[in-house]
């Protein structure tokens, strides 16, 4: 299995050339991890907002998904930016 970074580099490069093209790139993070989710630089992203924790309910499924529960998650939402 890949690592968050290995994983992520493919898009991130791909991203990354089209703000070196003139345009902006947006992303919202959910993760205390902010843009360190990606595991990549991204010494260009820029926080542009950010909201009060949430809590939201996250649906765990039985490995047959025949059978569910549910738990409390607390989300705080972020967006950054790269701009060109």
């Amino acid at each position: 299995m890949q690592s968050g970074a290995d994983a992520a580099a493919p898009g991130m490069a791909a991203l990354d050339a089209l703000r070196r093209e003139g345009r902006r790139v947006a992303f919202l993070a959910s993760t205390d991890a902010g843009m360190g989710l990606f595991g990549v630089e991204c010494s260009h992203a820029v926080l542009q907002a950010e909201w009060p924790p949430v809590t939201l309910a996250e649906t765990i499924h039985s490995r047959l998904a025949d059978d569910f529960a549910s738990r409390a998650r607390r989300v705080e939402f972020r967006l950054y930016a790269w701009e060109p």
